[in-house]
C-alpha cells in the first residue's frame, strides 16, 4: 500500500479512536485554486508537531457546449504554523473517508445516539414481559 494512503488510513483510524482530534477552522485554505470553493467545514489537526488541514471543495468546469458543471472533491494538506499549505496529499478516496470520520466525530452524534436510545432497550424488555 502506498505510504500516503497508509498515513491517511492511520489518521482515519486514530481519529475514529479519539487519538487524533480535529478542530474547525474559519479560514480559506491557501491551496484552493482558480474556481475552487470550500463546501462545509475546514478542519485541522496537529500530529507529531505537523499541522494537517482537510476540506471538501467544488470546482467549476465547462462541457463541450459551454455549460458549467461542478466537481466535488476533498483535499488534505500539510500546512505550516501560519496555515499556509506546504504540500497536498495526492487525491485518493481515503481522504473523503477521513473527512466523513472527522465530521461524524466533531458532530458529537455518537453521544446523541447513545443518549437518545439509552432507554429504548429497557422499554423493549418491559414490553416483552407484558
Amino acid at each position: 500500500m502506498d505510504k500516503n494512503i497508509r498515513i491517511i488510513t492511520k489518521l482515519n483510524r486514530e481519529t475514529n479512536d479519539g487519538k487524533v482530534e480535529w478542530a474547525r477552522y474559519n479560514m480559506k485554505p491557501t491551496s484552493l485554486q482558480n474556481s475552487e470553493e470550500v463546501i462545509g467545514h475546514v478542519y485541522g489537526a496537529n500530529v507529531l508537531n505537523r499541522h494537517f488541514m482537510i476540506y471538501k471543495y467544488k470546482s467549476k468546469g465547462y462541457n463541450y457546449d459551454g455549460d458549467p458543471y461542478y466537481i466535488t472533491d476533498f483535499r488534505l494538506d500539510l500546512v505550516n504554523h501560519h496555515f499556509v499549505s506546504e504540500w497536498s496529499f495526492p487525491n485518493d478516496n481515503s481522504i473523503s473517508d477521513l473527512y466523513e470520520t472527522i465530521q461524524y466525530k466533531s458532530s458529537n452524534i455518537e453521544n446523541f445516539i447513545n443518549e437518545y436510545l439509552d432507554g429504548e432497550d429497557n422499554e423493549e424488555q418491559e414490553s416483552t414481559w407484558l
